[in-house]
C-alpha cells in the first residue's frame, strides 16, 4: 500500500530532490506547495494522507499551515521538515498537530 504525499517547502530544488527520492521508492507524490497557504489549498484539493511540511516558509509558515490543515482535515498526517534545533519550534509544531 502506498501513502499519498504532498510536499510543502519554499525551496524548489529541495522539493525536486524529495519528490525524486520518494517516487523512486514507490511513494506517490500527489502535489507540491511553495508556502503554507498553498499547502492548505493543495490538501483541500488533493486529499493527501501525509504532508511533508517545511517549518520556515514565507507568508503562512509551516506551523500555522499545520494547525489549519489539522483543523479541517484531522485525518491528514503532517511531518515537519526543519533544520531548526530550537525546542520552541518543536513544541509549536507538535501543538499545531504535527505527528511525532
Amino acid at each position: 500500500m502506498s501513502v499519498r504525499l504532498l510536499l510543502a517547502d519554499d525551496h524548489p530544488m529541495l522539493r525536486d530532490g524529495l519528490r525524486r527520492s520518494l517516487t523512486d521508492e514507490g511513494f506517490p507524490v500527489v502535489g507540491e506547495a511553495s508556502d503554507g497557504d498553498e499547502a492548505i489549498d493543495r490538501v483541500d484539493q488533493l486529499a493527501p494522507e501525509v504532508v511533508l511540511m517545511d517549518v520556515t516558509m514565507p507568508g503562512c509558515d509551516g506551523v500555522e499551515a499545520t494547525r489549519r490543515i489539522k483543523a479541517s482535515h484531522p485525518e491528514t498526517k503532517v511531518v515537519m521538515l526543519t533544520m531548526h534545533a530550537d525546542r520552541d519550534v518543536l513544541e509549536r509544531a507538535l501543538a499545531a498537530g504535527a505527528g511525532p
